[in-house]
This record gives structure tokens, C-alpha cells and sequence, in this order.
């Protein structure tokens, strides 16, 4: 039992993911097993039945507040210490294609997008073992929507995402402590 144990904890965990203006390709690879989450194959629908309203949904929010992406990736990187690094990003190709209906607008949300990535990139490089990376920026005038484009592949194996999801569940409530104590000395 511990050998099979160690055997799945220690197999290699490969996830492809393809995205364009939505979710095209969904592959896990563990070890000699491949599998197709996404795009599966369609299921004959009964009859649909005359549904009731469902109430809509709560929005959930974060236990504290993170001021910006790069706040969560800084916080994830300390809670995970260096466990992150072990897990490897094979491939990471970002196209991103911005346009609005104002061409102002357009520049203005190029701009932004470039110096956000100029801020993200270098912390994603430090969080993960990145071996190859491609971000492209453009904008398109002619275009009043914005395109999305990301392919990845990051390999791993299961007991380094224990580790790194253990990190996180023990530092988390901790620095949510944290937050409320501080903000607790501010108000008084």
C-alpha cells in the first residue's frame, strides 16, 4: 500500500489547457493515461422539462481584501515558498488582442494591458520554472472586441500540489488574522 502510494504521489501530472474566447482543450496526462476533459463528446438530451427561476447566485467574496493580481501572486509565493518552483510551465503562449469601440479607448486599454504584463510576467516567472513564454500585445483598431488567446502546458506531480495547496490552507487563515488585527488597530 505505502508503494502505490508513493507511485501516485511521485507520477507525473501533465495538464494542457487551450483558450480562446472561451475553453477549447481541456487535456490531463498522468503518467500512460491520457485524458480528454474538454471538448467531450455530447450526451442525447431528454425532453427538457419547464424549468424554475433559479435565485441568482450570491457573489462570494475573499475573506480579506488583495488589493491587485500581483498582491495574490506576492502572497502566494510567500504561503508556498519555494514548493511553486517545482512546478514546471512548459509552454505559455498569451495573445491578447485589444479593441473597443472608441479608438481612444483602444489605446488607452493598450497601454494598460502592456504595463500590466511588464508588472505580472516577472512575478510569474519568479513563482513557477517557466521554460518558455510568449506574450504578444497588439491592438486592433478595426476590431470593438477584444480577443483572448492562451495555450499552456505545466507539468507537475501530485505530491507537490499537496504541498502547495497545504502551504496555502495553513498560511491563509493566518494572514487573515493578520489583516483583521491590523485593521482592528487602525479603526481604534
Amino acid at each position: 500500500m505505502l508503494l502505490l502510494t508513493t507511485l501516485f504521489l511521485f507520477t507525473p501530472l501533465k495538464i494542457h489547457v487551450k483558450f480562446r474566447n472561451g475553453l477549447e482543450l481541456l487535456k490531463v496526462s498522468f503518467g500512460f493515461l491520457h485524458l480528454t476533459l474538454f471538448p467531450f463528446k455530447a450526451k442525447r438530451k431528454k425532453a427538457a422539462k419547464p424549468s424554475r427561476k433559479a435565485a441568482p447566485a450570491k457573489k462570494r467574496e475573499l475573506p480579506f481584501e488583495l488589493s491587485s493580481v500581483s498582491d495574490a501572486l506576492r502572497f502566494a509565493r510567500r504561503a508556498s515558498g519555494k514548493a511553486l518552483k517545482k512546478i514546471v510551465v512548459e509552454r505559455f503562449d498569451l495573445s491578447l488582442t485589444i479593441a473597443a469601440e472608441d479608438p481612444a479607448k483602444t489605446g488607452i486599454l493598450y497601454g494598460q494591458a502592456s504595463m500590466a504584463s511588464g508588472i505580472l510576467l516577472p512575478l510569474f516567472d519568479g513563482m513557477f520554472h517557466v521554460r518558455e513564454r510568449t506574450v504578444n500585445i497588439r491592438a486592433d483598431f478595426s476590431m470593438t472586441k477584444p480577443e483572448v488567446s492562451v495555450d499552456t502546458v505545466i507539468f507537475t506531480r501530485p505530491v507537490q500540489m499537496l504541498l502547495v495547496g497545504s502551504l496555502l490552507i495553513f498560511h491563509l487563515p493566518v494572514k487573515i488574522k493578520k489583516r483583521k488585527k491590523d485593521k482592528a488597530v487602525s479603526v481604534s
